[in-house]
């Protein structure tokens, strides 16, 4: 093999190196951790309550704990292409939201989350049911005094998690179970 021929492979070589690594670069920043403002924290706590107060439930308040907990399954998403999935064993109760959009829109997030209110007619939470309401009932729930979020921007939209405090839908209660007793 000439010398021009060896050049010409190391070059090639160093180019493919380049690509590879650039590559490589914009996918690990194309997933991006977004720190909430404390208006968005606001909006998370008030949309809440609004929902909450229709319930007939008490005010919930913001957490840095819960939302540092979020945070690490957020980051931990976000490293996997923002799939969408509950951590296999929590300490908290949790709900997660994504969408292919790259907006991030509190007051949507917590209205997809409230919509499963139509699902919910006062039922206590047993076996599959919370399938078709658990994202409202955690958001209603009673013994709930504390919510922290996460968000995270990725290259297929918009991921986030809360972490309520207690957890709600535990199994064989309601919503209201001070109010039952």
């Amino acid at each position: 093999m000439s010398n021009n021929q060896l050049n010409s492979m190391k070059n090639k070589s160093k180019y493919l190196a380049l690509i590879v690594l650039s590559i490589v670069s914009y996918s690990v920043t194309f997933a991006q951790r977004i720190v909430l403002s404390p208006e968005q924290k606001g909006k998370f706590i008030s949309r809440h309550n609004d929902w909450r107060k229709q319930f007939g439930t008490p005010n919930v308040t913001w957490s840095d704990s819960l939302a540092a907990y979020a945070q690490v399954w957020v980051d931990s998403l976000y490293k996997d292409s923002c799939d969408y999935r509950h951590r296999d064993e929590g300490l908290y109760g949790e709900n997660i939201w994504a969408s292919s959009s790259k907006k991030v829109d509190v007051i949507e997030i917590v209205d997809t989350w409230a919509e499963e209110k139509n699902n919910y007619h006062g039922e206590a939470l047993i076996g599959y049911n919370y399938q078709l309401f658990g994202h409202y009932t955690q958001v209603v729930w009673e013994n709930t005094t504390e919510i922290g979020c996460a968000v995270a921007i990725c290259s297929n939209g918009v991921i986030c998690v809360c972490n309520y405090n207690p957890p709600g839908n535990m199994s064989g209660e309601s919503p209201k179970r001070k109010s039952a007793k």
